[in-house]
């Protein structure tokens, strides 16, 4: 489960931030949109602390379980609420359960 959270750089363990956003095609606008993020934002944001794990990037077999793995695990879950999506304020109930750290963004052309 969620074997990139266990990457090492230098002999040390990055830490992981688990980004949760709307699943949907690979050429959605949503999509496109969360690889956006992660490249553009996050990235940066993060530098090479971290490890960034999408749930577009989990194999599709065990989706579920792995997805509530890193809610609980990662050391920092980013959550784009953009899309209004239930799963994507599903997952980040569980996060908020676990009192860890946790940033909600939010298109600012979004609802």
């Amino acid at each position: 489960m969620g074997s990139k959270n266990n990457q090492k750089k230098g002999g040390i363990r990055m830490k992981t931030a688990f980004f949760i956003c709307a699943l949907k095609e690979a050429d959605s606008p949503e999509r496109k949109r969360s690889r956006y993020v992660q490249d553009n934002i996050l990235t940066p944001a993060l530098g090479d602390d971290f490890n960034i794990l999408l749930p577009i990037d989990i194999p599709r077999n065990i989706i579920t379980t792995d997805i509530v793995h890193n809610l609980k695990e990662a050391d920092l879950v980013v959550c784009d609420i953009t899309d209004l999506n239930p799963n994507v304020f599903y997952e980040l109930g569980i996060r908020h359960m676990t009192g860890k750290p946790c940033i909600i963004l939010r298109a600012g052309n979004s609802k």
